[in-house]
C-alpha cells in the first residue's frame, strides 16, 4: 500500500497543481467553487463530486479508496479457512457493486444521458469497485494457482483467452459504446463483463505460457508499465 501511494499520490499532487496554477497550456480550469474542488481532489473524493479540474481523476478517487481498504480485506480474507472458501467469498464480495448499481437504476428507473449517468453509476467507489475486485479475484487464483490444479490444464487457460476475448471483443466492437440514452445494460452490466473479459485474458496468460504471454512479460512491457502513471 505504501509502494502504491508513494507512486501515485507525489505525481497527482504536482499535477493538480500545475493544472490549477495554469501551467497546462490551452487548458482552462473552470474558476467556480475552486477551493472546494481543490478539497475535493486532495482527499480523493471527486469520484462521488463531479471533477471539473480534470474529468479523468474520478478514477484515482476509486484506486485510492481501494488501496486503503485492500489491506483489511487481505486480513481479513486470511482469517477464512480454506483457498475454496476465501476464493468464494471474495467472488461474491466482487458481486456487491453490482447488486447495488442494479438497486440504483432500479431506484432511478428510465435511460439517463451519458453525463448523469457516468456521475451516478460508474463514477462513486461502491459502484466501480467491482472491476478491482476482479482484478483482485483473478490475482488471488494466480497467486494461490497450486491448490487449484485446474488451472493448469491447457484447455483451461484456452478457454479463458477465446473467451474473455471475444466477450471483449463484442462489447467494445459489436455497436457504439455508451452512445445516446443509456439504458439498464450500460448503467449496470456493461462495465463489470469488460471487466471479467480482460480479467479472463490476464489470467490465461499467466497460468498458460505460450507466445502471447511472452510477449506480455517483454522487458520493455515491463519498463512502460512501470513509468505508465507518471508518463
Amino acid at each position: 500500500m505504501v509502494k502504491r501511494f508513494l507512486r501515485i499520490v507525489p505525481t497527482y499532487y504536482v499535477f493538480l497543481l500545475l493544472v490549477v496554477a495554469g501551467c497546462i497550456p490551452y487548458y482552462f480550469v473552470p474558476q467556480e467553487d475552486l477551493g472546494r474542488q481543490v478539497a475535493v481532489h486532495l482527499l480523493f473524493l471527486q469520484d462521488y463530486f463531479p471533477a471539473k479540474i480534470v474529468v479523468s481523476f474520478w478514477s484515482l478517487g476509486v484506486e485510492e479508496k481501494f488501496y486503503f481498504l485492500i489491506p483489511f480485506l487481505v486480513v481479513g480474507l486470511s482469517s477464512v479457512p480454506g483457498a475454496g472458501r476465501r476464493i468464494r467469498l471474495l467472488g461474491m464480495m466482487a458481486c456487491i457493486p453490482l447488486v447495488l448499481r442494479f438497486a440504483t437504476y432500479a431506484a432511478h428507473e428510465g435511460s439517463l444521458a451519458y453525463t448523469a449517468c457516468f456521475w451516478k453509476f460508474r463514477s462513486p467507489f461502491h459502484l466501480a469497485a467491482d472491476s478491482l475486485l476482479i482484478g483482485s479475484f483473478c490475482a488471488y487464483l494466480y497467486h494461490h494457482r497450486d491448490q487449484f490444479v485446474w488451472l493448469s490444464r491447457p484447455w483451461v487457460g484456452r478457454g479463458l483467452f477465446v473467451g474473455g476475448a471475444t466477450v471483449v471483443g463484442v462489447l467494445l466492437c459489436g455497436r457504439p459504446l455508451l452512445e445516446g440514452e443509456i439504458g439498464w445494460f450500460g448503467a449496470t452490466l456493461l462495465f463489470p463483463l469488460l471487466a471479467l473479459g480482460f480479467g479472463a485474458v490476464t489470467l490465461s496468460l499467466a497460468v498458460c505460457p505460450g507466445p502471447w504471454s511472452g510477449l506480455f512479460r517483454a522487458r520493455w512491457l515491463f519498463f512502460f508499465s512501470r513509468i505508465s502513471y507518471s508518463l
